[in-house]
């Protein structure tokens, strides 16, 4: 398995049509969404508000505090983090707060469900074939070059699992490159990481899923040049057993050997998902005083949009000094007057 982290090879969602290729960089109206307007970029990645101030994401993907989240027309500064010492789950806290949040998943996934899967990066590259006796056959793709589009695909629930079967840890689902779930299928790949998997209950998408890694790294002979890339069948192609040795995947039978995605899954991690989002840093408060030495104390009149990330204060009489304060250390943007009202915005 190749955790699908960043790199010079950051690709995203690969489906197995490429007849319409832009249907798959804008959100899937036919699903009814699909999560798509719930999906923020933060950084080269992405992340999916889950509570009044944090979204979540892969743990793998690094990233620091300060990094921008941008979701729903509004980039947020982030200012706290929490990983999960039993998953590569991560959840994060802005500055501010989010207009809504997405549903999480209401129980965990099933063998056979339908998901929605979405990631950042390019479609397929070129063609990887295969001499299997018969001569060349497709086998699948090569990842593409980086241009950190969103992309959506679909696919189908094989297993759920302890991740230490697969060589990774939490638990986590699994879903091959099979094409048992139509054109729309996908597998995903280096940039995806941090991308959210999705489930329909009770008529609307919950999160269920946060991508992890993808079994990509195929040889054509034990020694040769490592092959990145999507495959639904690698049938007479080399890749890495769990002894550290390169093994040949057989070429004989019809049966062909699709590569797995996996991704975290949020259910048996849902109280541990709560408890970070408790602990999210207090919101910004605004100060006031007559004197620019203080002493400060709560500005008396002040309204606060914590969305807009604004206070709004009525005009006194007298000068008046303020300031913006709150354990998540907002950082003061610009102070101007709105009619009889001063506004105070900060970051």
């Amino acid at each position: 398995m190749l955790l699908a982290l960043a790199g010079p090879r950051v690709v995203g969602v690969i489906p197995f049509t490429t007849s319409h290729p832009t249907t798959y960089e804008q959100e899937p109206v036919a699903l009814g969404g699909g999560g798509w307007a719930w999906t923020g970029r933060f950084g080269p990645f992405t992340g999916v508000p889950i509570g009044p101030s944090s979204f979540i994401t892969a743990a793998h993907i690094g990233q620091s505090v300060g990094t921008s989240f941008t979701w729903n027309g509004q980039t947020y500064r982030t200012v706290a983090t929490e990983g999960d010492g039993q998953s590569d789950l991560q959840v994060w806290h802005v500055c501010g707060a989010f207009p809504g949040f997405a549903p999480r998943v209401s129980s965990d996934l099933r063998k056979g469900e339908g998901i929605v899967v979405i990631g950042r990066g390019t479609g397929r590259g070129d063609e990887v074939l295969v001499d299997r006796g018969l001569g060349p056959e497709t086998a699948g793709w090569l990842w593409g070059a980086n241009n950190g589009v969103l992309r959506w695909g679909t696919n189908t629930v094989d297993s759920v699992a302890d991740g230490s079967v697969v060589g990774l840890y939490g638990p986590v689902v699994l879903f091959d490159f099979d094409g048992d779930a139509g054109d729309d299928e996908c597998s995903v790949s280096v940039g995806d990481s941090g991308g959210p998997v999705w489930v329909q209950r009770s008529n609307e998408w919950q999160l269920a899923a946060i991508n992890f890694a993808t079994d990509s790294e195929f040889r054509t002979t034990p020694d040769g040049p490592i092959l990145n890339g999507a495959l639904f069948d690698f049938r007479g192609l080399y890749r890495l057993g769990s002894g550290g040795v390169w093994e040949l995947e057989p070429a004989n039978g019809d049966v062909p050997a699709p590569a797995s995605s996996v991704s975290t899954r949020l259910w048996p991690r849902r109280q541990w998902v709560d408890g970070v989002i408790l602990r999210a840093p207090d919101p910004a408060a605004l100060l006031a005083a007559g004197r620019i030495d203080g002493p400060f104390a709560p500005a008396v009149g002040s309204s606060h949009d914590p969305v807009r990330r604004e206070f709004r204060i009525p005009v006194g009489v007298g000068p008046a000094f303020f300031r913006v304060s709150g354990p998540a250390g907002p950082i003061l943007r610009d102070i101007r007057l709105d009619g009889a009202r001063v506004v105070v915005r900060y970051d």
